[in-house]
């Protein structure tokens, strides 16, 4: 158990979360709702209103069309990977512009040698 000594409820999403992360420094948390917003949320410079400070649409045109299942940071905490209902995750930098689309794997992986 971890000792809780503050807690907060932040709301920002109109829908609930599909996927949430939290950098390794506790410094930045970053939301995926079933809105099909990406938030993030700074704990070093958050004022009292508790509001997230960005926000976008990752999928664009195709608003809606995916629901957020994992985000996950990478240890140094500068890039993170939104993985969707899709079988390409995305690679975003930490202020979330997209770097790079995975190629599309085997939605159903029977031999990892036979998945690009």
């Amino acid at each position: 158990h971890l000792p809780v000594t503050h807690h907060i409820s932040l709301k920002g999403h109109d829908k609930p979360l599909g996927a949430i992360a939290l950098d390794q420094k506790g410094s930045r948390l970053i939301t995926g709702g079933w809105d099909h917003m990406i938030r993030f949320w700074n704990f070093a410079g958050m004022t009292s209103s508790l509001r997230f400070f960005h926000e976008f649409d990752p999928m664009g045109e195709f608003h809606g069309a995916y629901t957020f299942n994992e985000i996950c940071f990478n240890p140094d905490g500068d890039l993170f990977v939104l993985c969707r209902a899709h079988p390409q995750p995305l690679l975003f930098s930490r202020e979330g512009k997209e770097l790079y689309e995975f190629h599309k794997g085997d939605v159903y992986v029977a031999e990892m040698l036979y998945t690009k």
